[in-house]
């Protein structure tokens, strides 16, 4: 049982870093080329959805701890 939950445990701090990564890499550079009336209002509207996301993974980690 414990190899499962550390398997489980593994897998989630893995997505969890990709996604960080991800957003650092890709997302941020991307917006940041972007002109300020643009800007504004995508960054608004991703920061609630990576928000919930980056929420779930750590609990999801904490949880399999």
């Amino acid at each position: 049982m414990m190899e499962y939950l550390n398997v489980g445990a593994i897998i989630v701090a893995g997505l969890m870093v990709g996604s960080e990564l991800a957003i650092a890499a890709f997302v941020h550079p991307t917006l940041d080329r972007l002109p300020d009336n643009v800007h504004l209002p995508v960054a608004s509207a991703l920061a609630p959805v990576l928000g919930d996301s980056c929420r779930f993974g750590t609990s999801s980690y904490a949880y399999l701890l």
